[in-house]
């Protein structure tokens, strides 16, 4: 019996300034939608696939998370998959703008790259191409 049925997820984060909407926008090569202001915060959009990227940005500067190496030496939400149609492209493009490797383009397994590497705000982001046939 099925009780709940989720129609679409949006992707959230919080920082300082709409620098890291920009990251997004020109790595992914994303849209930007209108931004939701608020009282207390702003809330800025990027399309997605099915999906909004969303970077919100608090009135009050929000602290930096402690950075904790590798990524998933602890549990929680601590990474954002993408798949695209080049990974060595989108990381180029990361790096262009500020974002830093963490994992080297690689083979993963057959007809699988994947790499990743940490936005300038030190979010995790693993990109991945599966390739047909």
């Amino acid at each position: 019996m099925r009780l709940v049925t989720v129609t679409r997820v949006d992707i959230g984060l919080v920082s300082a300034d709409r620098s890291l909407v920009e990251f997004f926008a020109r790595v992914f090569d994303l849209d930007e939608l209108d931004p939701i202001p608020g009282p207390t915060r702003t809330v800025y959009r990027l399309q997605l696939p099915n999906a909004f990227l969303k970077v919100m940005v608090p009135t009050d500067t929000p602290s930096r998370p402690e950075m904790i190496e590798p990524f998933f030496a602890v549990g929680g939400l601590r990474y954002l998959t993408m798949w695209v149609e080049d990974v060595d492209a989108v990381v180029a493009r990361a790096v262009a703008h500020g974002g830093v490797v963490t994992t080297q383009p690689f083979q993963w397994r057959p007809k699988v790259r994947l790499a990743a590497f940490t936005d300038p705000d030190g979010n995790t982001i693993e990109v991945v191409n599966q390739r047909d046939g």
